[in-house]
């Protein structure tokens, strides 16, 4: 659009009509001023009038300019319009259900599972007189954090319950199926100093019962002088039922197994590794007689010293009512591992063991 300077016009064209001179000599002169001095009359009001016109154009067009156009194709359409485009098709969220085959036990409702999200363990059902070992799929226990990807029944696996097992042992010695202190056979249980009948906060010599706290000498259970209190000794080589974990705790039919019987254990047994007890996840040894065919386990719970549990799930430490006579400062026991049996096996006394009770038919 071309810009006009309407003052600078309007100023030109005033001078250039007041220098014309008002008397001239020659008639024909006179007419042709007087048509010069209307021309230029008109013509000033005419470009006054188009610059005028002009610069209203430009202000229309600027207003125009700065209000968007509706038809505009760059115009990104309002993202919160109720357009058919703008609503997705609704997706239909596949579901399955898995069910919970309890095996005579107590009841466990089904669950709805959204395709690929994992089902929700529930609480352990309960069966009289058994064991609640898992969930099974088939032969395979399962895993809960597994995706469902269809319809599914899992099944609850037993152990039934006994106190014992016959083992055809020659002595007749029935051996418990679960560890002092335990709930079930993989259950770790209760550590127990030597010759103690509770678990300790501390598994150290210094609050152990049977030693005087100032000299580290023993006070009970002693055959040696050199390593009593005062030169003391008892001559006791075998814990007497109030230092016995296993009576104390489950009553006089029971008793920890001596070193003996540890033996006999191991010399008419076959000792198993597992790293997965009936499905439990839980190593150890799976001691079955050759005798009967019967079998016990004994889980690799590991050893208590100081504050720390130490080597549970790779071994299991278990105490005899047997006193290590060469060294009395330590009792007898058995100790195995993916690798080693080893009956006859001690330990000093401060130290938590495992206990599997013992008790005669």
């Amino acid at each position: 659009m071309v810009s006009y300077d309407r003052k600078a016009m309007h100023k030109g064209f005033l001078y250039l009509y007041a220098s014309i001179p008002n008397k001239i000599v020659s008639i024909k002169t006179i007419i042709i001023m007087k048509k010069l001095k209307l021309f230029l009359l008109s013509a000033f009001l005419c470009v006054g009038s188009l610059a005028v016109n002009s610069c209203g154009d430009d202000d229309e067009d600027d207003a125009k300019s700065s209000t968007p156009s509706t038809n505009d194709s760059n115009v990104t359409p309002n993202p919160g319009g109720d357009t058919n485009n703008d609503k997705p098709a609704p997706v239909e969220t596949k579901t399955f259900t898995v069910t919970f085959n309890t095996d005579g036990g107590s009841e466990v409702a089904a669950q709805t599972v959204e395709d690929g999200k994992s089902a929700t363990k529930p609480d352990d059902p309960t069966k009289e007189g058994f064991w609640f070992l898992g969930w099974y799929v088939g032969e395979n226990g399962y895993k809960f954090t597994r995706p469902v990807s269809d319809d599914l029944t899992v099944i609850a696996r037993w152990l039934e319950k006994t106190e014992y097992v016959d083992l055809g042992l020659p002595s007749g010695t029935l051996w418990a199926t679960c560890n002092v202190g335990a709930q079930n056979p993989w259950d770790y249980g209760d550590y127990f100093a030597w010759g103690e009948t509770r678990p300790m906060d501390n598994y150290v010599f210094g609050t152990y019962k049977y030693v005087n706290s100032d000299s580290d000498e023993l006070t009970k259970y002693c055959n040696h002088s050199s390593y009593g209190y005062n030169g003391f000794t008892d001559n006791l080589t075998v814990l007497q039922p109030e230092d016995d974990a296993a009576t104390a705790n489950l009553g006089k039919d029971w008793r920890m197994p001596t070193q003996a019987e540890f033996r006999e254990l191991y010399d008419n047994c076959d000792w198993e590794w597992t790293s997965n007890y009936n499905g439990t996840g839980v190593s150890g040894r799976i001691v079955k007689s050759r005798i009967t065919s019967t079998s016990i386990f004994l889980p690799a719970a590991g050893c208590r010293g100081v504050l720390d549990l130490n080597d549970a799930g790779s071994s299991g430490c278990y105490w005899s009512s047997s006193l290590n006579t060469d060294d009395p400062g330590g009792g007898r026991g058995l100790y195995c591992d993916s690798g080693y049996v080893t009956p006859g096996y001690w330990l000093t006394r401060q130290y938590g063991r495992s206990v599997r009770p013992v008790r005669c038919k």
